[in-house]
């Protein structure tokens, strides 16, 4: 990830990203998270996402890579967004849903086991982790200086198939509806942890 990107440019990514609609994914999600329960919003950007969970009832902690995201997510949510990495994240305590929403897409490929067996370790048994990456086999900069991973539908089994105590129960691509159709193409996992 370019971190420098976000601190350049906070309050336009925010701005953008706050009005993207996900809700549907959402839902899908929180068909395997039960009512009142714990999530982590795992490099939750704007806090979009950490604040819908709220609103629904969901006690919600969240972390993002970037000081100036975090700031911003903050304030929108009003719970504080702790700084850290993917790579540098240290799990205190287990959650019944981690969700992951395009932004493991920014970790390189060759630290994914690691980082997604992190968010394993922080995800209490019968708990579910969403993960969601650019569709692509690729590892690529962007004209902004942004790092991505994509994964199509086999790289994103292989991840998933080093960490036994991870059953993957969903694995769909979704490019947005004919009315309302993405910039991109994108890869959706839904994993749950076994006893």
């Amino acid at each position: 990830m370019n971190p420098d990107y976000y601190e350049k440019n906070a309050q336009q990514y925010f701005s953008k990203t706050l009005i993207l609609d996900v809700a549907g994914v959402r839902d899908r999600f929180l068909q395997y998270i039960p009512p009142s329960a714990s999530i982590l919003d795992a490099g939750s950007g704007s806090g979009r996402d950490t604040l819908a969970f709220m609103k629904l009832g969901f006690d919600v902690d969240a972390f993002d890579l970037s000081p100036a995201m975090a700031k911003l997510s903050s304030r929108h949510t009003g719970k504080r967004t702790q700084v850290v990495s993917f790579q540098g994240y240290e799990p205190d305590k287990q959650y019944n849903g981690i969700w992951a929403c395009a932004s493991l897409l920014h970790v390189p490929r060759q630290s994914l086991p690691e980082v997604l067996a992190r968010l394993s370790r922080a995800t209490k048994p019968g708990g579910a982790i969403y993960v969601s990456f650019k569709h692509g086999t690729t590892e690529r900069t962007d004209a902004d200086g942004r790092r991505y991973t994509d994964m199509d539908m086999a790289e994103l089994l292989r991840l998933f198939s080093n960490l036994k105590e991870l059953d993957l129960r969903e694995l769909w691509k979704y490019g947005g509806l004919p009315s309302q159709p993405l910039p991109d193409t994108w890869m959706n996992a839904i994993a749950v942890k076994t006893a």
